[in-house]
């Protein structure tokens, strides 16, 4: 959701007179919403529209999720192999960014530093989407509830073509 700005912060932002504005709305020139005690919020969408800056898209951030049990399956490359299965998949999907996180653990921990250091980057938003080979790589139990409310999409399975 865009921030919304009151009539005066929004006029300052513009650089013209709050009392600009109002004919403004009346006219069409600037989307204005009101709250239920009638006043007026401007989306910053709005101010940078008025003051010709350029339209910024969200960026789409995957975040591409790797784990083993043992440093054996480590060094036997198949941390490796995950990440770059799933980074094949994952080309040409439109994403902006990738991060790499990876875990040598047991799936039934929940104190690991790779899930921890995910569970954070969804929470602040940083990520759009989580990828993962299976669903017992990020989790052996309550996939579900993984990464609830974060607003990140979960990718899993299938989307491999397995």
């Amino acid at each position: 959701m865009d921030q919304l700005y009151g009539i005066k912060r929004a006029a300052a932002l513009l650089g013209v007179h709050p009392d600009t504005i109002r004919p403004w709305e009346r006219q069409g020139k600037i989307r204005v919403f009101r709250t239920p005690g009638g006043k007026r919020r401007i989306p910053a969408s709005e101010i940078r529209h008025l003051r010709g800056e350029a339209l910024t898209l969200p960026q789409r951030v995957l975040a591409i999720y790797g784990r083993v049990s043992s440093h054996e399956q480590k060094a036997k490359g198949d941390l490796d192999r995950q990440v770059a299965h799933i980074r094949a998949a994952m080309v040409g999907q439109g994403f902006d960014r990738i991060i790499e996180v990876t875990d040598v653990a047991s799936g039934l921990s929940d104190r690991r530093k790779g899930l921890l250091r995910l569970l954070e980057l969804a929470r602040r938003g940083e990520i759009t989407d989580v990828a993962v080979t299976y669903k017992d790589r990020l989790t052996r139990f309550g996939f579900g509830y993984s990464c609830t409310g974060s607003g990140a999409t979960r990718r899993a399975g299938n989307w491999c073509g397995r």
